[in-house]
């Protein structure tokens, strides 16, 4: 009998230990978000990547960006696209070349089941959706360009780098 009267006591305490746990690490996580907010407010300019918008969210939503700039668009699946956006973006700008590149999923069947290989920059193309294609490349000096790949047609590489 006293060992369940013992037990008893402990689980209480037990309880009110974890309560009082989940209760401090909530608080330390709003400190830490209030910090970062202070930090990156002054910002004109935020960084990261689309994982690291899905864990900071709740500071993405405080922050409000206005323009998103994603890169290698091709490459992103489309619910870590939905995630960096906020209720305050006006402007999502993608940048990539779905012709060479698609989202990497685990699991293959998911890419020819439900269309998840198809990246949402692919679909917004695809689907005729205002869009601006670059006509130079100038991230590659022209002689490596040549090695590398070919342009598709119609485009032409920056005829001199710096």
């Amino acid at each position: 009998k006293w060992v369940v009267a013992y037990e008893e006591k402990l689980h209480s305490t037990i309880n009110g230990s974890v309560c009082l746990y989940e209760k401090l690490a909530q608080d330390l996580s709003e400190l830490i978000l209030e910090e970062n907010l202070m930090i990156l407010e002054p910002a004109d300019v935020v960084g990261m990547t689309t994982t690291g918008a899905a864990k900071f969210r709740a500071l993405l939503q405080k922050i409000k960006p206005r323009i998103v700039i994603m890169e290698e668009a091709a490459e992103v699946l489309e619910a870590h696209v939905l995630t960096t956006l906020t209720p305050s973006c006006q402007h999502l700008i993608m940048i990539g070349d779905f012709n060479q590149l698609k989202p990497k999923l685990t699991d293959d069947t998911l890419g020819s089941e439900y269309r998840l290989d198809v990246s949402l920059f692919e679909r917004m193309v695809k689907n005729k959706i205002p869009c601006e294609q670059l006509s130079h490349q100038v991230q590659e000096r022209d002689s490596l360009l040549a090695e590398s790949c070919s342009l598709p047609p119609g485009k032409a590489s920056r005829i001199t780098m710096r």
